[in-house]
């Protein structure tokens, strides 16, 4: 789907759609840093936090370029095996897993229902 070549209707509805998807995932960053109930008891905690706030950061801004740009090419499969593997981690990295499964929602919404109507409207109206 190329966005310049959309009629004005067309590019409205997928900006908002977008819109919404980002506002989701950062929603799902902040549970995520909520739900992991951080106590910082120690300076060993504290850095391990801090670890693990700069990994959820991360991982939102690759969530964020991966509906942005082609340059990434980890779609919604590749955050739930990610996912998978950081369940398997304890302490260091609660922050992060907790990140990985709820942006997983998202995204997966959006691969499986959002992008399917897009490529329905582009195929159906634009590339003929």
């Amino acid at each position: 789907m190329i966005f310049y070549k959309l009629s004005a209707k067309h590019k409205k509805w997928f900006i908002i759609n977008q819109i919404g998807l980002f506002i989701a995932l950062f929603i799902m960053f902040l549970v995520a840093l909520n739900v992991a109930g951080l106590k910082l008891p120690s300076n060993e905690s504290k850095i391990s936090a801090t670890f693990g706030f700069i990994l959820v950061g991360i991982v939102l801004m690759f969530a964020l370029l991966n509906r942005i740009s082609i340059l990434f090419k980890i779609r919604s499969i590749g955050f739930v095996i990610l996912w998978a593997m950081f369940m398997l981690l304890e302490y260091i990295v609660d922050p992060l897993k907790w990140a990985f499964g709820l942006m997983m929602i998202p995204l997966l919404i959006d691969d499986m229902i959002f992008k399917p109507i897009w490529n329905n409207i582009w195929y159906n109206e634009y590339d003929k």
